[in-house]
């Protein structure tokens, strides 16, 4: 690694503290991590055990194609990273969760996804637990071609991710600068219920409504958010932080 091109740590925190969108503090994530060869980031809230799927507060340059893949392979419950934080509070690298020295040996759904993420160039990285006040807890995973983080690229990284968060999630509540879709609480409720593999019949019972009603909804959010299908619709509503946990 050039040691020309490696991040000021010091003035990281200081250049993303005068930003004011999380899009902008993740770009400047992106210049920060460019000599470990990491390309790619997903910031936010750790999800909850019974709907390991980004919520609310998740900021992430993940491919359009990998998060619609994500969510309509109901690849969640199998994501090897959420498994890792959840149970470390150090940061474990791919290749080590991928080698079992996170707590558990990957079942064979957590290592397709792996697999399914190296081959789209991202095989390397680092999943990162972060705590905060009142019980909090985050996740940072950064990760792109490579090579493995080695113990100094580790510790750069988490102090990088750690900072990032923190303002993301400073900047998240008051974030006011994107028109957003207003969809209905029943709208989201569909949408929602949907990221979380119901069945429109299952929905309508939840719901008590018809099915016919359901579809009605889930073309009302598919229009305001200008999606093609039903996955893309969710994948807008979670990348516009539509939807809630």
């Amino acid at each position: 690694m050039n040691q020309r091109l490696t991040p000021d740590l010091f003035g990281f925190p200081l250049e993303i503290g005068g930003l004011r969108s999380c899009r902008a503090v993740g770009d400047a994530l992106l210049r920060a991590m460019r000599p470990f060869e990491m390309n790619t980031y997903a910031i936010g809230a750790c999800p909850p055990p019974d709907d390991p799927y980004p919520g609310a507060f998740t900021v992430s340059n993940w491919p359009t194609e990998w998060t619609e893949m994500y969510i309509a392979g109901q690849m969640g419950p199998h994501d090897p990273v959420q498994r890792a934080v959840q149970l470390n509070s150090v940061p474990m690298s791919l290749s080590e969760i991928r080698a079992g020295y996170a707590g558990f040996v990957p079942s064979a759904e957590e290592v397709t996804l792996l697999d399914a993420a190296a081959r789209i160039g991202r095989s390397n990285g680092l999943a990162i637990p972060i705590y905060g006040a009142q019980g909090y807890r985050g996740i940072g995973c950064v990760c792109g071609p490579g090579p493995d983080p080695d113990p100094r690229a580790r510790v750069v990284l988490q102090f990088l991710v750690w900072h990032a968060h923190d303002r993301m999630r400073a900047l998240h509540a008051t974030e006011g600068d994107v028109a957003l879709p207003r969809l209905s609480l029943r709208e989201r409720e569909v949408l929602t219920a949907a990221r979380r593999g119901q069945s429109d019949d299952e929905i309508a019972q939840a719901a008590a409504i018809s099915v016919r009603t359901v579809r009605f909804h889930f073309e009302n959010a598919r229009r305001k958010l200008e999606a093609r299908n039903r996955t893309e619709a969710i994948v807008k509503a979670v990348q516009l932080q539509l939807l809630g946990v």
